[in-house]
């Protein structure tokens, strides 16, 4: 039980700390095409999906490509972490009922 959950403490905890050289690549990414937009640099080195949805739909969508993956991540992990909280006041809640002889705090 407690291997489990260091897996899963480790798998959402991963996910939140992904999160931080995410945004660094976002700020690249801004920087990058702010750049571009603005007529300082000629061309630029961006990720590739990045470089595709600028080309095909625009400065926004690419620079909110980034952010967008980070929230989805941060959701991903809150979810897990929810998930896991509610198994673990289920377990417990059942751990209670099979010794009720036992005050309850």
């Amino acid at each position: 039980m407690a291997e489990q959950d260091d897996e899963v403490m480790k798998s959402w905890l991963g996910k939140v700390i992904a999160a931080g050289p995410l945004l660094g690549l976002a700020w690249w990414m801004y920087s990058s095409l702010s750049a571009l937009e603005a007529g300082t640099d000629e061309s630029v080195y961006v990720w590739a999906p990045v470089g595709h949805l600028y080309r095909h739909l625009g400065f926004w969508p690419a620079v909110l490509f980034v952010p967008g993956l980070i929230v989805l991540l941060l959701l991903a992990a809150l979810v897990q972490f929810v998930r896991e909280e509610r198994q673990f006041r289920a377990e417990v809640r059942a751990f209670r009922e099979k010794r009720p002889d036992e005050p309850r705090r």
